[in-house]
């Protein structure tokens, strides 16, 4: 008689078995924001089957993403929103737009300058220097 569990392949999602799933859920779970775990439990999300767990997992780093971008500076929205809208452009509409923003920076450089002009001279000595 063959031995049926050392013949079958073991089932894996992104590279985790089923308890390595349910390990992470209930360690993550608990890292949530109490709303969310609330919502979870709600919405009968389980950390019991194949599907429950692997949908559980999905909502728990949908969860981290929301939080992760509420803590975001505008700065890092901006780099992360133009990191994802790069996978959606050709390469000449990211040439046309690298054209347009090399314009845009000049001219808001030209306007600096009217408005703030450098009228202090400066000068530097290279010459003999003093220890």
């Amino acid at each position: 008689m063959v031995d049926m569990s050392k013949t079958k392949s073991k089932k894996l999602y992104k590279g985790m078995s089923y308890r390595r799933i349910q390990r992470w859920n209930k360690e993550h779970r608990l890292l949530l924001e109490k709303k969310h775990q609330v919502w979870l439990k709600q919405n009968n999300y389980q950390n019991i089957g194949w599907n429950r767990v692997i949908g559980l997992y999905e909502k728990i780093l949908d969860f981290k993403r929301e939080t992760e971008i509420h803590e975001m500076s505008l700065e890092e929205l901006f780099l992360e929103s133009d990191r994802i809208g790069e996978k959606y452009q050709t390469s000449q509409e990211k040439k046309d737009f690298q054209e347009k923003f090399q314009n845009i920076l000049e001219s808001i450089g030209i306007a600096a300058e009217k408005l703030f002009p450098d009228n202090e001279v400066e000068f530097v000595d290279f010459g003999n220097s003093s220890k």
